[in-house]
């Protein structure tokens, strides 16, 4: 056996040595003695090697040997003052932080004593018993790390760690284990964190126990010493990376040991019993346990109150309408609140300092001098924002200003304790108060924007020619003087690099798209309740603005205006209207000293002529005259009146001059010199900032557009690429972001008067949490257990094909991914014959492209690789269909697939044909992606004809791979992601999760050893539902769509899907209980159908999309649909023995809670933290039964974990940890998504079900499409039955008026019926592939 100096490598020589002391050696020691030091520990190296060199000692003597070998090796390391100060107690060993007081918070700058906590934690471990079962253990002083106060977070004087290694299976691949997180795998490109060096596993002592008993001195990455050249790049390599790990601030604290301790007293006090079946989601039961305990920071910052017992005053604030009965909501709004605390009315309410989000609510630490019950009526004058005075015939606003809640924080407090369960508390107005409280200040900026309620962007311009202006411009005589002092020379420079750096910061924030459009970097906030604190979870957000830039230039942009007099390109003055319509601009060419320079105004549109839909001054005796719509400057005349000049003989005035004028020489003739800075464009058209009915014209060029406006419309497929490249961030420059620029940004920097008056404080980094990565499970393909069969095939106890020459592989996941290349699918399907249809355009000299005769070719590739996966394919028949540009071929592709479809009826006629002719596949070649064709060739094959159907499309770079010579090989790959799906829409089965064998022949595993739990047994459903809504431009009918998908055996591999209507809602909550009973029961008969006509013992429910505001309506409502079901399909004595028992579980994705590795933990590739990390503690409450899981790994970018969210679990109840069993089966079940060889973000129910969402969105998508804008004879019709209906009204009694609303109202709810009937029948699946995965 090699010893330790194989893997601790001694100092060679003098510079060696030195660096080795240099590396280990306090820093307050001087050098003399870390000479010393490092001299003493090579020694100590050669004595580890005199002692390793004992082949024959047992391995229980050999790590008693190395234990004390490494006690030595610490106490020499380090030094006597280190082991001084080791000796005390944790805190005392580490040099206190000023700027922390918080004994939950981090600690100050430990590099003085990193070497000391580490060697007291190696020193701590020791071992006891041998072989398999021999295990590590720690005493009861606490292990330092980096930063922290404690290891870990659990309580208790000593801690346990699994073996490192487990029994290997009957396959020979062993168990892996997340607790060697601090062990990387050999030849994994992992990150470690500075001065943390990974437990190397390339050597192992001790003997075949398999036990890592040796550990690295301080500072070395542990690599064999034969491999120098290697090690040395390793350690290259590792500086590269290490700093891709946030480090902190202030080094990485610990969790907070309250917050622990609040949570384990909360387990250790007993589980509340679930609640009966009420609207109301049951209390946590405990704590996850399993898997390999980490330490993650997360974006979270404290939020801490200063005063106790404070109390908030919580106001609304409504808003009456004008004079024109228009209620003011936006930017308006917001506007009319900043004027308010100048009112006189509102002064008399003596109010304090107050905090408001310039909407609807003011909070307020005192209360307002309002009488209970009563509200307040302010009168506001209204000031355009920018003007420097209110008109003459300024809008009057009345707020009214009403008490809404009276938070007291101590009632808080006492509901995020754990302890105090029994407390009934709403915790939403006060969490939403110290929201308004905290954004106030940022929404008050104007060098900020808000976009919603919670979402803040900088607006700072970025500066591109920064040297220019960073340096002066120097005369002849200038240049002459005598040369500038050393510190001038020295200063001006690095002025320059702090400018530099400042404008590249802003530049890395801001992304421009072309056309006008830009997109800004900025942050996400929210305040959370969790045990025993507030927090602040900040993410970073991204959103779409128009350019701040004047209004011509944007157009410009924007549009295809002609360069000279020979182009003869023309822009789109309708697109060009709809894209300015209300855009807020300032105007420029006012003289500064006037009233309304600045002011801030909204475009209307641009002008249109009289006789247009909605005419430009139809309320004035002289409407504007214009030839065509969206008429320049040169061309659009208004009438002016101006009093004629007096008489120089009377001095009387004349009668007033009445003329129309166009709008460039009125601007020429008033404001000269603005006209003086350009020429008038034949092609700029003019701008009304005015109102259809009282326009107010201006020139393009007189306007510059307001910066922070977003842009809420759809971006092209080139944007949208920008856009999701530019909201990439890697997880350590994320988490600096936030920690750094995040807290500035949002005003937590800075100690602001409205945060000290309401005695808030934020902390200043983020908070570390607790976390576990769970086991991998391990993947099988190939051949199931076979029986022989009378026919003399192969199949399996499903009674299934598999591939004749298949063998059971099982596949190591450990990754969150895997590669079945040269596997056979676990049940492979086939098909007699199958069909090919290309469908490609029409040329002058010949039907289809020179490529034709490779069609042929290509399909053989093809059929190859889908042959190798197990699948076997027949024969193919090819189809080519030809089209002209821009067609759509519905009428040549359902008469094709009806022949198809009808020749399989007859087939499937005749006696002893085999069921698989019923399955019919057709492989169909696009010339291009279209969406609209693709949504045709779904809903014929799997509405109209019953008819699977794979599209893909022609391209030379994917399938269509043809070179001018043939000696390219096709797209294996691609061909193979093409395999995964025929497989799954045929009914196969992809790859299943390897269940373990017993220690002993024939032994029986129990449930908690198998990776999916209590689903092997074959008497539990999983179902997934999801609901998906149209878009706010979809047609005014389209609605909201909600599907259920739900295994058929305990494989998970086939999900069937039933899918439903129901009338538009943002709500989530189904709403059409009938059809979801219904698709419930066809679930239901389908397991029976499939599983010896047994029913379910246990259903577990994942529900995706659902707010925690309508948790109560899921279980009054769906929930309660599910249990009618199966009422109604159950048997008596099933129903009285309570079954099915049912589960669900919330999924929830559109969050902001994320992750990220902290230094001495491994990370992956990306820097994200590893698959299969799980977070239950620190950011949670007790009064909720919920988890983070981050189950995949990320490709590029910062990972984001799924939320879920225990409603109700009856399924679970009996297990002696349900949330160990919850977490475990929703992590595995990640590993079973069919089409992919990786692990999913979510659990296959709830990704499945959102697939199939899509799918039925496609076969609406004429509903679901932007909706067409109204002609201009639409739009006078409409107007006209608008007036007529006015009329009419006018005419009518109260009691008429009643009736008529009341008969409006049924007539509405009869037509909505009627479409939805309609829409309900286009989303019906074809008998043929109704019980198959065809949306995949």
């Amino acid at each position: 056996m090699q010893g330790l100096t194989s893997q601790a490598r001694a100092p060679t020589n003098t510079t060696d040595t030195q660096r080795s002391a240099r590396r280990q050696s306090p820093a307050s020691g001087n050098h003399s003695d870390a000479l010393d030091r490092a001299q003493q520990s090579q020694n100590l190296a050669l004595r580890h090697d005199s002692r390793s060199s004992n082949q024959g000692s047992s391995p229980g003597i050999q790590r008693d040997t190395q234990t004390l070998a490494l006690r030595e090796d610490q106490a020499q390391r380090v030094g006597s003052g280190a082991s001084n100060r080791l000796s005390q107690p944790a805190n005392s060993a580490l040099p206190q932080n000023p700027s922390s007081t918080n004994p939950d918070s981090g600690l100050g700058n430990l590099s003085n004593v990193r070497s000391s906590a580490r060697s007291q934690d190696l020193a701590d471990r020791t071992y006891s018993g041998t072989g398999k079962y021999a295990r590590q253990t720690y005493s009861s002083a606490p292990s330092l790390i980096p930063g922290s106060t404690n290891q870990g977070y659990k309580s208790g004087a000593q801690r346990e760690m699994q073996p490192r290694v487990q029994p290997s299976t009957a396959s020979g691949a062993p168990y892996r284990t997340a607790t060697n997180l601090l062990l990387p795998k050999p030849g994994d490109n992992e990150v470690y964190a500075q001065d943390e060096p990974p437990l190397s596993s390339s050597k192992r002592i001790g003997g075949s126990d398999g036990v890592y008993s040796g550990f690295p001195p301080q500072g070395d990455r542990y690599k064999p010493a034969s491999n120098k050249p290697s090690q040395e790049k390793a350690a290259t390599s590792q500086a590269k990376t290490v700093n891709r790990i946030y480090q902190g601030q202030n080094g990485v604290p610990g969790p907070s040991r309250t917050v622990s301790k609040a949570e384990d007293d909360f387990v250790k006090a007993g589980v509340i019993s679930d609640s009966p079946d009420t609207g109301e989601a049951i209390i946590r039961p405990g704590y996850g346990l399993k898997g390999a305990e980490v330490r993650l920071w997360t974006n979270y910052l404290d939020l801490e109150l200063l005063h106790e017992g404070q109390t908030l005053y919580y106001y609304t604030m409504s808003f009456d309408p004008d004079d024109k009965q228009v209620t003011p909501k936006g930017q308006k709004r917001k506007q009319i609140i900043k004027l308010m605390s100048e009112e006189d009315s509102f002064q008399i309410l003596e109010p304090p300092l107050f905090a408001t989000d310039f909407n609807t609510i003011l909070v307020t630490q005192t209360p307002l001098k309002i009488r209970s019950g009563e509200e307040a009526r302010v009168s506001v004058t209204y000031k355009v924002e920018g003007a420097k005075q209110a008109s003459v015939d300024a809008v009057q606003f009345v707020v009214r200003i009403k008490l809404a809640h009276v938070l007291g924080t101590a009632d808080l407090r006492n509901h995020l304790n754990p302890s105090l369960m029994t407390s009934v508390y709403n915790d939403s107005p006060i969490l939403q108060a110290f929201n308004v409280l905290l954004g106030h200040v940022a929404k008050a900026s104007t060098a900020l924007v808000t976009v919603g309620n919670r979402r803040i962007f900088p607006l700072q311009e970025v500066v591109d020619n920064y040297e220019q202006q960073d340096q002066p411009v120097q005369t002849s005589r200038q240049s002459q003087r005598r040369p500038q002092s050393k510190r001038t020379q020295q200063t001006q420079p690095s002025q320059q690099k702090q400018r530099k750096e400042q404008v590249q910061q802003k530049k890395e924030n801001e992304q421009k798209f072309g056309q006008g459009l830009i997109a800004l970097r900025g942050f996400f906030f929210n305040v959370i309740g969790a045990s025993r604190r507030l927090l602040i979870n900040v993410n970073i957000s991204h959103a779409v603005f128009y350019q701040a830039i004047p209004l011509a230039q944007l157009l410009k942009l924007r549009f295809n205006f002609p360069t000279d007099e020979h182009d003869d390109r023309q822009p789109d003055y309708a697109q060009m209207h709809n894209f300015v319509k209300m855009l807020r601009v300032t105007t420029i060419h006012l003289p500064p000293d006037h009233d309304a320079h600045g002011k801030v105004r909204t475009i209307c549109g641009l002008a249109l002529r009289e006789d247009g839909t909605k005419p430009d001054g139809s309320r004035v005796d002289h409407p504007p005259s214009m030839d065509c719509d969206y008429e320049r400057p040169t061309h659009v005349k208004f009438w002016e009146d101006l009093p004629k000049p007096s008489s120089s003989r009377t001095g009387s005035k004349g009668k007033a001059i009445s003329q129309y004028i166009t709008v460039a020489d009125f601007f020429s003739r008033e404001y000269p010199e603005f006209t003086k800075t350009f020429k008038w464009n034949d092609y700029l058209p003019v701008i009304n900032v005015g109102s259809r009915k009282n326009p107010i014209y201006l020139p393009t060029e007189a306007c510059v557009v307001q910066p922070g406006q977003v842009w809420r419309k759809e971006l092209s497929d080139n944007q949208s690429k920008q856009m999701i490249e530019f909201a990439r961030s890697d997880p350590m420059v994320a988490a600096e972001a936030i920690a750094k620029g995040g807290r500035e940004t949002l005003g937590f920097v800075h100690s602001s008067g409205i945060l000290n008056h309401f005695g808030v404080t934020v902390g200043t980094d983020l908070i570390t949490v607790p976390g576990r990565v769970l086991d991998k499970p391990l993947v099988e393909y190939g051949q199931a257990k076979t029986q022989a069969n009378h026919d003399g095939g192969v199949r399996n106890e499903l009674n299934c094909r598999v591939a004749p020459d298949g063998v059971p592989s099982t596949l190591d996941a450990s990754h969150g991914k895997w590669n079945y290349v040269k596997q056979s699918f676990y049940l492979p399907e086939e098909l007699d014959e199958w069909y090919c249809v290309r469908i490609g355009r029409s040329k002058p000299q010949t039907a289809l492209t020179e490529k034709d005769h490779h069609l042929t070719e290509v399909l053989d590739n093809f059929q190859k690789v889908i042959t190798a996966s197990g699948v076997v394919l027949g024969p193919v028949s090819v189809k080519e269909i030809v089209v002209e540009r821009g067609e759509i071929p519905s009428e040549k592709l359902s008469t094709y697939l009806k022949d198809i479809s009808t020749k399989q009826q007859v087939a499937n006629r005749i006696p002893g044909e085999n069921s698989t002719s019923k399955r019919l596949l057709v492989l169909v070649i696009l010339p291009r992606k279209d969406n609209e064709l693709y949504h045709t060739i779904k809903a014929l094959g799997e509405l109209k004809h019953g008819v699977q159907t794979i599209c893909v499309v022609g391209s030379e770079a994917k399938f269509f791979r043809w070179p001018s010579s043939c000696t390219i090989a096709p797209n294996e790959q691609y061909f193979a992601n093409i395999a995964l799906k025929i497989n799954l829409k045929l009914g196969g089965i992809n790859h299943i999760l390897n269940e373990p064998q017993g220690l002993q022949s024939g032994q029986e595993v129990p449930t908690a050893r198998k990776p999916l739990g209590l689903i092997h047994e074959g008497s539990t459903m999983v179902m997934g539902i999801d609901v998906t809504h149209p878009s706010p431009r979809s047609h005014i009918d389209a609605p909201s769509i909600f599907c259920v998908v739900a295994n058929t055996d305990k494989t998970l591999a086939q999900w069937p899907v039933g899918m439903g209507v129901q009338r538009k809602s943002k709500e989530e909550v189904i709403s059409q209980r009938d059809r979801l009973i219904e698709i419930f029961k066809d679930r239901l008969r389908l397991w029976n159908k499939n599983n010896g006509q047994n029913y379910p013992e246990n259903i577990i429910v994942y529900r995706d999309g659902v707010s925690d505001g309508q948790y109560e309506q899921v279980l009054r409502s769906e929930l309660g649909a599910l249990r009618e079901a199966c009422r109604a399909v159950y048997n008596a004595r099933d129903t009285r023995k309570g079954l099915p028992r049912l589960t669900l579980i919330v999924v929830a994705k559109r969050h902001h809670t994320r992750f990220y590795p902290s230094p001495g933990y491994r990370a992956d590739k990306t820097n994200n933290p590893l698959c299969g990390t799980v977070v239950d503690r620190g950011i949670t409450q007790a009064r909720t039964f919920d988890f983070y899981l981050q189950s995949h790994t990320t490709l590029q970018g910062t990972a984001r974990p799924a939320h879920y969210i225990v409603l109700r679990d009856e399924v679970f109840h009996d297990f002696p940890n349900r949330a160990d069993e919850i977490q475990k089966i929703t992590h595995n079940m990640c590993y079973l998504f069919g089409r992919a060889t990786t692990a999913v973000s979510i659990c296959p129910p709830a990704y499945l079900a959102d697939l199939a969402c899509t799918r039925a969105r496609s076969y609406l998508a004429d509903q679901f499409a932007p909706s067409p804008p109204l002609t201009d004879q639409e739009k006078k019709q409409k107007e006209v039955q608008e007036k007529e209906k006015i009329e009419r009204q006018k005419q009518e009694t109260k009691d008429e008026t009643e009736a008529r609303e009341a008969q409006e109202k049924k007539d509405e709810e009869d037509r909505q019926k009627e479409v939805l009937k309609s829409q309900q029948d286009r989303i019906e699946i074809h008998e043929n592939v109704k019980d198959m995965m065809f949306y995949i």
